[in-house]
């Protein structure tokens, strides 16, 4: 069966220490049968034979077995002070103090027993390199008839009285105590039975146990078993399990029967997570299928969104088989509760190729009030199908939201795909990707300019991805298409130098609509250009907004003459969440007239002070604008009626000349140019 990494290096580490203990005892016995029993009785004699042993377990590269200081008591107790298992990159098992006391003269009866195997303390400093690990076994056909050995073995007691595991290993240090017993009864003289007792105990922290008793007739096939973990938080499951550091474990095993009709219950529970009951039903026959049923309780403070979907449980029903060629099959897969509903088959091959589909659904009543804030919506589907391999899946999801209502939008449905990818990490390539894209259908907004902007379908899109690192992810592009506007973006985020750089474009092709809406008469097309840089943490950004006009119509003759069709707006500006915004040069560039100033905005947007300028070469072009020439008044008598100043605000003319509707003196000259004209505002 498929199980996780941590679990699966957990299996390959117990199976690789079993082999190395047991091929140096192995081996030091058969030498020792060669060597004969006078030579090992001597200190040279037991050193020759511990030299003997270690050529014939070396293998290439270094690897191989190094045995210190036999102790006297050949033949039957063996005792080591200490062997040391290399690979090809060092030393990754070392046992201290090794003790294997046996009875010869159980041979004589077809009986291999051991009164102990135990080990002061096993040192795993790493995992052992993948040549290392055991090989997978050949395709299962039928149940198994396991260990049916040609004599019986019996090991009255192994006791490892430190297993100290180094952080490499399953990420934090670990130490244990491990008492255990086997028993493989000789099938012509005893039962033939196989029955095995574990205790594991962790040295460090508040207790806890794992506990394991077993019993399998190879001749009937049928197997008992009863298992326990009960663990503190931080204990050594829940970390091969992956879960929080702060979560208690308990975990209840029970069942007997035939390997090919086998019956077990399952209850377990994690502090803070939840808790499952379920019926097992083992089918062993040419596949291995596995068949379950039963609740799983989650606690709602993990998802308050779902809390009444969680109320009553989750009803789980699965059905998974192990075929011939060692793939995963599940056939049967669903999970329900309140208003929400999971199902889903599909299968993972040997080769790690990666198949399966899924569907979800979520009604309205399985969603907490308020849950989702504003939003709400009556039903929402999804229908994900998984492929590609283990190593580097992709995901494609199909996506429908009913009748979607937030603040001051509701849209009759929202349908949207998403593709996805995680790529293996190598150099130069992108780590995985994100492709988002749909529509809104009957969308509509209550703000009426917006209204019109966006239109009642509105489409939008997404591409990312993650650089080979994963450190970096990169928005490749955003867009939003609507009825009268299109919106187009990217940049990227450090996901650990939190470095932010963002670029987007909003283009208006007709403002006509969008200005009616508003009861305005504005037409023309328009164009906003904004950058930003900076840092999420902390948060400072520096950017950049531009804004452009073409055939633009305010529907007032006089500004339109002095802005002409195709005005231009350049603000740069910084923001820091100490100092608040920050407007150094703000331009404007028009026809017949130019503006420049700057601004500040303090962070708590409490107080605002800032400074304009505007300046008009002449004020001729207004002649026409308002149907009537448009003269210069006395510089010595200059006046602002437009402008009132108020306790808070503060306005002045710099008035070098004023318009002026008085009819011109015959006297002037006609080519006579008027002086620029400019206002200045500063407010506080």
């Amino acid at each position: 069966m498929v199980v996780s990494d941590r679990l699966r290096r957990a299996i390959a580490l117990v199976a690789a220490t079993g082999l190395a203990v047991g091929a140096a005892c192995i081996g030091m016995l058969l030498l020792l049968a060669v060597v004969g029993l006078g030579v090992v009785q001597t200190p040279g004699g037991r050193d020759l034979l511990a030299r003997g042993v270690e050529r014939l377990l070396t293998g290439p590269g270094g690897s191989g077995v190094r045995i210190g200081t036999i102790a006297s008591g050949l033949p039957a107790r063996l005792q080591i002070d200490r062997i040391e298992v290399a690979d090809t990159s060092g030393t990754w098992l070392a046992l201290d103090d090794l003790v294997f006391s046996w009875k010869p003269a159980a041979l004589l009866s077809g009986r291999l027993h051991a009164d102990e195997l135990s080990a002061q303390r096993v040192a795993v400093l790493r995992l052992p390199l993948a040549g290392d690990e055991p090989a997978s076994a050949g395709p299962a056909s039928g149940p198994p008839r396991l260990p049916r050995p040609p004599i019986g073995i019996r090991v009255d007691r192994i006791d490892i009285g430190e297993l100290a595991l180094a952080p490499t290993v399953f990420g934090r240090p670990m130490r244990l105590g491990i008492d255990a017993r086997l028993a493989a009864e000789n099938p012509g003289v005893e039962d033939g039975a196989i029955r095995t007792a574990l205790s594991m105990v962790p040295l460090d922290g508040d207790g806890g146990a794992v506990l394991f008793d077993a019993s399998l007739d190879p001749r009937t096939n049928v197997l008992e078993v009863e298992a326990s973990i009960d663990e503190p938080a931080g204990g050594v499951i829940g970390g091969l399990l992956g879960l929080p550091h702060r979560t208690p474990l308990a975990v209840r095993l029970a069942g007997h029967g035939p390997l090919d009709t086998w019956q077990g219950e399952l209850r377990a529970s994690a502090g803070g997570i939840g808790s499952t009951g379920l019926k097992l039903s083992l089918l062993w026959t040419d596949e291995i299928r596995l068949e379950t049923t039963g609740r799983l309780d989650v606690e709602a403070t993990l998802l308050p969104q779902l809390a009444p979907a969680l109320a009553n449980g989750l009803q789980v029903q699965a059905a998974v088989r192990q075929t011939s060629d060692r793939a995963l099959a599940v056939d049967a897969l669903q999970v329900a509760g309140e208003g929400i509903q999971l199902s889903g088959s599909g299968a993972i091959e040997a080769d790690g190729a990666l198949a399966f589909d899924s569907r979800l659904s979520v009604e309205e009543r399985a969603l907490a009030a308020g849950g989702l804030g504003s939003l709400q919506f009556s039903a929402a589907t999804v229908h994900a199908v998984a492929a590609g391999t283990m190593q580097a899946p992709t995901l494609r999801a199909n996506c429908t939201v009913a009748d979607l209502v937030a603040a001051g939008a509701r849209a009759r449905e929202l349908d949207f795909q998403v593709d996805a990818a995680l790529a293996p990490t190598a150099a130069g390539a992108e780590g995985g990707s994100i492709d988002v894209s749909g529509v809104l259908v009957g969308l509509h907004l209550k703000d009426a300019p917006l209204r019109a902007a966006i239109g009642d379908a509105p489409r939008f899109s997404l591409a990312a991805g993650l650089d080979a690192t994963k450190a970096r992810l990169t928005l490749r592009s955003l867009t939003l298409d609507g009825q009268a506007m299109r919106l187009t973006g990217g940049g990227s985020l450090g996901l650990e130098d939190q470095r932010l750089d963002a670029r987007a474009d909003l283009a208006f092709d007709e403002l006509n609509a969008i200005a009616k809406s508003a009861g305005s008469a504005v037409s023309g097309g328009a164009g906003l250009a904004a950058t930003l840089e900076g840092t999420l943490q902390p948060p400072a950004f520096t950017g950049r907004l531009n804004a452009s006009f073409t055939r633009l119509g305010t529907g007032i003759a006089a500004l339109d003459a002095l802005l002409g069709p195709e005005p231009r707006l350049d603000a740069p500006f910084a923001w820091a969440e100490q100092t608040g915004l920050n407007i150094p040069g703000l331009r404007l560039d028009a026809r017949h007239i130019s503006g420049d100033g700057q601004g500040r905005l303090n962070a708590d947007a409490s107080a605002l002070e800032g400074q304009l300028r505007l300046t008009a070469p002449s004020l001729a072009p207004l002649s026409a604008a308002t149907g009537q020439k448009v003269s210069v008044g006395r510089p010595s008598q200059p006046r602002c009626p437009a402008v009132r100043p108020t306790r808070k605000r503060r306005s002045f003319c710099d008035c070098r000349t004023l318009p002026s509707t008085r009819r011109r003196s015959s006297k002037r000259p006609s080519s006579f140019v008027p002086p620029p004209w400019s206002l200045d505002q500063t407010a506080d």
